[in-house]
């Protein structure tokens, strides 16, 4: 829809996230409700808290995908992303439709910890362009009408977002099988 200027694309993707805010709020009070009537332990309680977690990181990458979409209407007729941008924007989208995948990959093997990992770096990818349409931004900053420079940024911002809650749901199915913390630790600043 961004690359397309696709309003009637833009449109469908808004219509779909409809039914999935309701099972978002469905799968939380269902999550609550089986802790409160069979207080679960071990690996029963780690899925309800990787599944609320889950939930929550599906729910924002619906939001984001909402905002994408919103982003391709609003520049109708236009196409939301300069010629200059394209590229960076395509390979964003790919990078991120391709992390998805492998997240849901991931949540239906159960757990794939060399999945898993990869996507890490395929998540650094995601943040080098980030990063160089940042950069491409702020060196062209008079190259840009102030709108397309706004909107790349927060499309950016998106795509990156997109990304890491993927990498999110493959993680918490690690911590699901109790392989990884449920949060991992920072790094140490030394």
């Amino acid at each position: 829809a961004l690359l397309d200027a696709d309003c009637a694309q833009a449109k469908s993707v808004r219509e779909t996230l409809e039914p999935v805010e309701r099972l978002h709020a469905e799968l939380d009070v269902r999550a609550v409700d089986l802790i409160a009537r069979q207080q679960p332990v071990a690996r029963d309680l780690r899925t309800i808290v990787a599944v609320l977690r889950m939930n929550v990181d599906l729910e924002r990458m619906g939001v984001l995908t909402r905002h994408l979409a919103e982003i391709a209407q609003a520049r109708q007729p236009r196409c939301a992303v300069p010629d200059a941008l394209r590229e960076q924007v395509h390979r964003m989208s790919h990078v991120a439709c391709r992390l998805t995948a492998e997240a849901c990959a991931v949540i239906e093997a159960g757990d794939d910890a060399v999945m898993a990992e990869t996507m890490d770096a395929e998540d650094d990818e995601m943040d080098r362009l980030q990063i160089e349409v940042y950069k491409r931004l702020l060196a062209a900053v008079n190259g840009f009408e102030p709108g397309e420079a706004m909107d790349m940024a927060l499309i950016a911002r998106y795509y990156e977002r997109l990304a890491d809650h993927a990498v999110s749901l493959a993680r918490l199915m690690s911590f699901r099988a109790g392989r990884a913390p449920l949060d991992p630790l920072p790094a140490s600043a030394d």
